[in-house]
């Protein structure tokens, strides 16, 4: 699966090593998963809840994907920047 030139990827640090990049890699696998969210929706559900649905999943991976990859910020250091601004 590693792909040395990043063709498709978005992140170039790393992109490789995470399975949970695949997504960037298989555009058939982000269109399947986007299909079960739609699906998982109430009928009724509006765009609006659809969409905040789609971003929410995305948010997530990317903060999996972070994970994997060590890419994290610990509280005390969110705590720090905070009290720095």
């Amino acid at each position: 699966m590693a792909q040395s030139d990043h063709t498709g990827c978005r992140q170039k640090n790393n992109c490789c090593q995470s399975s949970v990049n695949i997504y960037y890699f298989n555009m058939s696998l982000v269109k399947e998963k986007i299909k079960d969210i739609v699906d998982s929706q109430p009928e009724d559900a509006t765009q609006e809840e659809i969409l905040r649905e789609i971003y929410i999943a995305g948010v997530i991976n990317r903060g999996i994907e972070g994970s994997e990859n060590n890419n994290v910020v610990s509280n005390e250091e969110i705590l720090e920047q905070i009290k720095r601004k």
